[in-house]
């Protein structure tokens, strides 16, 4: 791992000349305003990340001609920047003689350079990407989200449905356990009141033959064998008939008839609803479970996780932070955060700047700085001061002696 062992800055926008050789991991860059605090942050960033000349319009010190930002590594590898009228140059040799260009140090730096309100300023997407890459989670998130929307897409459609059922079986009666679930045939209530009407004729002309048939035995007592035995036969036919029908109350059937059957329709078309209704309801209800169901795997993996900073999480949209979206952080917060999430990115150069170190009290001073000894990181930080014990104080674009 690889850390700067010396800064050298000659000319640079505020600075006239300053040497820095960082003893510690936390260096506080300390003075009035413009005395070349952000001057130095912007040389140590150019010098290793590439000129920017928006972010540095004019990097030559008024009244000078040339400026420069060397900066020598651990590793023996010097970056010299240098600066003319007429533009800007990059310089950079290994110990062993070989030179190099931009790409060997984006290689040492990573994507982000060093600045870590890089991270800050990157959008809520990007920064929950950046997050999943440094953190290992026992599942993906991307199909794991994909999965959740497919289901709750479809516990919306499902729950619509039981929304309009439910409003349906409202506007229908009740379900009657008395009402027949077949509408009865007019047809076949029509020929059970013909059959049992025919059947009623039959027995009174049998009735009718039993009274013809006693008078003629009382008539005609000569032939008393023969019609005793017919009178035996007549009572035996009389006898052997099926219970008289009630076709008076086939015909109250049929009175009410479309009655009876709207009911029946009216009965089943509320079971059909209700039934509806119930796998309707008994479908949304499996779809809440399978989304509780990936809502504790998401738990379950977030609680095994090791974040880069305790109380930083994700959603669907990006970070969050104690609970609340990264974006509503206090500054301080952003700051702790942001610098955790480059450490954790693990670049090979382990150096670090802090712009407007002032967001950040004491204890969160002390946090930087334990977060940076702990990672074996250097953290340079700007801080508006006036008294204080620091190591590195500037004044009118020098170090204070």
């Amino acid at each position: 791992m690889t850390k700067i062992n010396e800064l050298e800055i000659k000319n640079f926008q505020k600075i006239e000349a300053a040497r820095v050789a960082p003893s510690n991991h936390l260096i506080v860059f300390a003075g009035k305003n413009a005395q070349g605090k952000s001057s130095a942050l912007n040389a140590i960033e150019a010098a290793l990340t590439g000129h920017n000349s928006r972010n540095n319009p004019r990097p030559i010190r008024e009244g000078a001609k040339r400026g420069s930002a060397k900066i020598t590594l651990d590793n023996g590898l010097t970056i010299d920047r240098r600066y003319t009228s007429s533009g800007t140059t990059l310089t950079v040799k290994s110990e062993d003689g070989g030179k190099h260009g931009q790409s060997k140090l984006s290689d040492l730096i990573g994507n982000l350079g060093i600045d870590v309100s890089q991270f800050t300023i990157l959008g809520e997407k990007q920064q929950r990407a950046a997050l999943l890459d440094v953190v290992q989670l026992p599942f993906s998130p991307s199909e794991l989200d994909a999965r959740r929307k497919s289901v709750f897409d479809s516990r919306t459609d499902v729950n619509a449905e039981v929304r309009k059922l439910t409003a349906l079986a409202n506007d229908l009666p009740a379900v009657s356990p008395n009402v027949p679930e077949v509408e009865v045939s007019f047809a076949e209530l029509a020929e059970q009141f013909r059959q049992g009407e025919e059947l009623n004729r039959r027995i009174d002309q049998a009735d009718e033959r039993v009274t013809d048939e006693a008078g003629e035995v009382n008539r005609l007592r000569y032939e008393l064998q023969l019609a005793e035995s017919r009178l035996r036969e007549a009572r035996e036919h009389a006898l052997s008939a099926p219970e008289r029908v009630d076709t008076e109350a086939i015909q109250v059937q049929i009175n009410s008839i479309e009655e009876t059957n709207r009911a029946v329709r009216d009965n089943n078309r509320a079971k059909r609803v209700r039934d509806d209704l119930a796998g309707a309801q008994a479908s949304a209800d499996k779809l809440t479970a399978t989304l509780e169901e990936i809502d504790q795997t998401k738990n379950d993996g977030l609680a095994q996780a090791i974040f880069p900073v305790p109380g930083l999480a994700f959603d669907e949209e990006g970070l969050l932070y104690n609970g609340v979206p990264f974006s509503r952080a206090s500054d301080a917060e952003k700051v702790l955060v942001s610098a955790a999430m480059m450490i954790a990115r693990e670049p090979e150069l382990r150096t670090l700047i802090v712009r407007n170190g002032n967001n950040l009290d004491e204890a969160h001073l002390n946090e930087l700085r334990l977060m940076a000894e702990h990672h074996d990181f250097q953290i340079f930080v700007e801080l508006v001061a006036e008294t204080g014990n620091f190591e590195y104080v500037f004044h009118e674009g020098n170090l204070a002696e």
